[in-house]
């Protein structure tokens, strides 16, 4: 009795996997796209991409890197430069609300990312407000980036401070947490379908709080 080879495993293009399951994210919400739904628009099955990544987790948290390195880190590094981008604040606001990258300075990296047809906000930022229902290391990823980025807030804050754009006697470190939560309800509203002109006067409300100079976005 002839017994029967196991076949070997499909090879795969990791990239291409990561490359279309970050477009689903980014569309549909992480929360709303299955290993299943990918695999299939692959022509490949579940298995094929468990042998590739092991488990699912560590697939959401190749695709979140790859955001961050493609998408948040070079728009972020302008934080640094309060200097030569002392409006870069306001910029990466108007990014946010129009969902488009031309108010990125400086970050070609950005703007040449192509994004999905029915995507909403950013991915990070969705990240962001689904944290707690990720497993250890795509958490872990989104948690390492958040204090990154507060760190340069921080930096930013001190900066404008010192330019006398923000008001000196707000504290830069709840502050920094500050501009991230009004990120976050951008995302939210945006979520929502809240028009974009309601959702600037939000945010030009809760900013010039802390501006010597009222500020329109």
């Amino acid at each position: 009795m002839k017994i029967r080879q196991a076949g070997r495993p499909k090879i795969i293009n990791r990239e291409a996997v990561i490359n279309i399951a970050l477009n689903q994210y980014w569309e549909h919400g992480i929360e709303n796209v299955s290993l299943t739904n990918i695999a299939n628009l692959l022509k490949i099955s579940r298995p094929t991409i468990y042998n590739e990544f092991s488990n699912e987790d560590n697939l959401i948290a190749e695709v979140i890197q790859k955001y961050i390195n493609i998408s948040a880190e070079p728009s972020d590094l302008n934080y640094d430069n309060f200097k030569q981008y002392p409006n870069h604040l306001f910029t990466h606001f108007k990014s946010n609300i129009y969902d488009n990258n031309k108010y990125l300075i400086n970050n070609y990296t950005h703007h040449g990312i192509k994004r999905p047809k029915k995507a909403i906000g950013c991915l990070l930022q969705k990240s962001i407000l689904n944290k707690y229902n990720f497993k250890s290391k795509s958490f872990n990823i989104i948690n390492k980036y958040n204090i990154k980025r507060q760190k340069r807030l921080i930096k930013y804050i001190k900066s404008a401070q010192t330019a006398e754009v923000f008001i000196n006697d707000i504290d830069p470190i709840f502050y920094s947490k500050y501009l991230q939560a009004l990120f976050c309800l951008i995302q939210t509203l945006k979520l929502q379908r809240i028009k974009i002109p309601t959702i600037k006067n939000i945010i030009n409300e809760a900013l010039n709080k802390i501006l010597i100079n009222k500020y329109i976005l």
